[in-house]
């Protein structure tokens, strides 16, 4: 009985750490969009989350390792919510591709502070080019979602250009919005791109 009640509370522990983990890297998501990763500290990230600056190092060994989990959070988010859409074969191509344009746009004017990877590319990318990998796999991802979908009507070189195309518009409809506090720029992109496919 002893060995279960210590398996429980190591069990309990655990799980109260990885929510703890969980927890703090959504703030620091938010944050990391809002303010920027340069002009984010651990301790706002602590008092976002309700700790002490230095309770944050019992989970991060630093701002670096906080960021990257922050990244591989959005990416596989993006990837189950968003990006998975294009592989729906129950749905045509035309489908699919209005989904996941819908599903962009819904994510997008609900995040406050724009796209992290879009952020953190324009601010780090000369100066950390260790998050360069990160931010590439999530847009190399979003290209290969729409590649997928618009191979059905274009050739691959075509389908890819477009694909490019579309995910520069997003982002800087994204960043428009930002700036005019307006979604309708992201709207408009959206629903151009959706029309690609007949």
């Amino acid at each position: 009985m002893a060995v279960l009640t210590q398996n429980n509370r190591s069990f309990s522990t655990m799980a109260a750490a990885r929510a703890g983990r969980e927890h703090l890297v959504q703030q620091a998501l938010q944050l990391f969009k809002l303010h920027g990763y340069h002009n984010t500290t651990m301790a706002d990230v602590g008092k976002a989350a309700g700790l002490l600056k230095g309770s944050v190092y019992y989970y991060f060994d630093g701002k670096e390792q906080l960021a990257v989990e922050a990244m591989r959070h959005v990416r596989a988010s993006s990837s189950k919510q968003i990006f998975s859409l294009a592989y729906d074969e129950s749905r045509s191509p035309r489908e699919r591709l209005a989904n996941l344009t819908q599903a962009v746009e819904d994510y997008f004017i609900d995040s406050e502070g724009g796209c992290l990877m879009g952020n953190l590319a324009l601010e780090t990318i000369n100066t950390l080019p260790q998050f360069a990998q990160l931010i590439r796999a999530y847009f190399d991802e979003w290209r290969q979602a729409l590649v997928h979908l618009l191979r059905s009507q274009y050739e691959q070189d075509r389908a890819g250009q477009l694909a490019q195309d579309a995910v520069a518009r997003i982002e800087g409809a994204i960043m428009i919005m930002r700036i005019d506090g307006d979604p309708a720029v992201l709207r408009r992109a959206n629903r151009d791109i959706a029309t690609w496919l007949r």
